[in-house]
């Protein structure tokens, strides 16, 4: 019996995300779009600290009372002011009205976002925890700088999961310089299995001078 004929059609190759497939074989991919239990304890935390947030801002809504905040700015050199703004003292001052409506963006700003983390932590989703993160860190300015903390902290966990097996910054280190190791002795055995370039032997073919016509 003939063998059978093998397919010489190419097969297509797999495209490359950055949460598809691990260079570490041990690591799966529900691994790298998981949490672990450390991080779904700081998606609840982060909840709890969105949570609280809303209830801070929930008497000014419900008083119904319109407050003003005063924001400063630097003049310019020519002692100026942005439209908007007016020059007291050194400064240049602006009063926004603080509405019904004002407070009640931010009350629900952090309602949606402490349900959303509060359900990625609980789903041990990944990627939904670090986007709705960063997102809400955004949004809410000089406050969410922890927010955005933890989602950043989050992407580089899965990078380094996927990439070295694990998620720690000790543990990457040491796969690093394991590997780093393990490719030395690599190139050193094709160093040496490589020829050496010998120097061009001198000819042993004699000229003899030439005499001078008289």
């Amino acid at each position: 019996m003939s063998d059978p004929v093998e397919s010489s059609t190419p097969h297509p190759k797999p495209k490359r995300q950055f949460f598809s497939r691990s260079s570490n074989n041990s690591v799966t991919r529900a691994q790298v779009l998981g949490l672990d239990r450390l991080e779904q304890l700081l998606g609840y935390f982060a909840a709890v600290i969105a949570l609280v947030s809303g209830a801070l801002v929930l008497p000014k809504f419900l008083s119904g009372k319109t407050t003003y905040l005063t924001e400063t700015l630097k003049p310019s050199k020519l002692h100026t002011c942005t439209s908007g703004y007016h020059l007291v003292a050194s400064l240049c001052e602006k009063s926004v009205a603080q509405t019904h409506g004002y407070w009640g963006e931010f009350l629900f700003i952090y309602t949606v976002a402490a349900l959303l983390m509060a359900f990625a932590a609980w789903r041990r989703n990944r990627p939904m925890l670090a986007t709705v993160a960063l997102l809400f860190g955004l949004l809410t300015g000089f406050a969410g700088i922890l927010f955005l903390a933890l989602g950043a902290w989050l992407m580089l966990r899965a990078w380094r999961l996927q990439r070295y097996g694990t998620p720690t910054m000790r543990g990457s280190n040491a796969v690093a310089r394991e590997r780093a190791r393990s490719r030395q002795p690599r190139r050193r055995q094709a160093k040496d299995a490589s020829p050496s370039l010998k120097a061009p032997e001198p000819s042993k073919r004699y000229t003899p001078k030439k005499g001078t016509r008289r």
